[in-house]
């Protein structure tokens, strides 16, 4: 092939970008890092956190801790509880406490203000008795913002630093809450629809990958009357409102193993009627798949 002078160098651009496409897909398949999925990284992160409590929890039990720091660390959560709940707060003693840099942003909300003084409470008193209740407000004050992943951290923080807090059934159904809240899932059935595919509507929230994690860690931790059912419908609600066929699938099945694991629980009725309607939203007019009108029926 002839190449005219002027198009020479167009032709080693070309060439040099393709190595370097290539080089970089040889790079990704000899990389571990890019074969790892989520599940991985979850477990990952895990082990980080426990390794970080390990060390947390061990100097906690060598630190010595004065009646005035344990004062201060109630006060911060004190205060913390009176803005969540109203907004306002009275200032701490001057020179006793460590405010970080964020103190100055403007005109902050009430639940932001109350997670900077959670925050700043723990990183200046950590070994304290208190220090559980300081993280347990982060999580308040991160599910009133509506911060998913923020929930998720602060509450795996929680449950491996002071696996002792009193008070973690009320703290689980704060996340619960706003994982819900997040999802908003809403299904509605319009019979007077000519068209199939509008008469079945799923809405809700589709970046589901915060709010699963979240859903994973309650339904794996919670108790099982209301924290871990309410997170095992959120996570079937999650492939449900993917409309993907093999997560439909899915959702189905773990539609199934709700119903198997909590025969008697109140959410049975809306775990079968969902998941009939994981087969009605798969039918698209009579002259498609009419067995899922069958099975959804069954």
């Amino acid at each position: 092939m002839l190449v005219c002078p002027g198009r020479l160098p167009r032709v080693f651009v070309l060439l040099m970008v393709l190595a370097t496409a290539l080089s970089a897909l040889d790079a990704a398949k000899q990389n571990p890092a890019a074969q790892v999925d989520e599940s991985e990284i979850e477990s990952r992160y895990i082990t980080n956190v426990q390794e970080k409590a390990a060390s947390y929890r061990l100097a906690r039990n060598r630190a010595v801790i004065s009646d005035a720091d344990e004062q201060l660390a109630k006060e911060y959560a004190s205060q913390t509880v009176a803005i969540l709940g109203n907004g306002e707060s009275q200032p701490l003693e001057s020179g006793s406490h460590w405010l970080s840099p964020q103190w100055w942003f403007v005109n902050p909300s009430k639940e932001r203000r109350a997670l900077w003084l959670a925050e700043d409470g723990f990183a200046a008193l950590p070994y304290t008795r208190g220090a559980g209740e300081l993280l347990a407000l982060q999580v308040k004050a991160m599910a009133a913002r509506g911060v998913i992943s923020g929930v998720h951290n602060a509450l795996y923080q929680l449950w491996f630093y002071i696996p002792d807090y009193a008070n973690m059934p009320e703290i689980m159904e704060s996340a619960m809450n706003a994982a819900e809240r997040q999802q908003n899932f809403t299904a509605s059935i319009n019979l007077e629809s000519t068209d199939p595919r509008d008469v079945i509507r799923l809405d809700g929230n589709s970046l589901q990958g915060e709010i699963n994690r979240l859903f994973h860690f309650l339904e794996l931790h919670g108790d099982r009357v209301q924290i871990a059912p309410r997170a095992a419908i959120g996570l079937a609600r999650s492939l449900l409102r993917s409309g993907d066929r093999d997560e439909l699938f899915l959702a189905r099945r773990e539609y199934e193993k709700f119903c198997e694991t909590y025969s008697t629980h109140p959410l049975v009725f809306t775990a079968l009627c969902e998941r009939s309607l994981s087969y009605l939203i798969s039918y698209r007019g009579e002259h498609y798949d009419v067995g899922s009108l069958i099975s959804a029926a069954a």
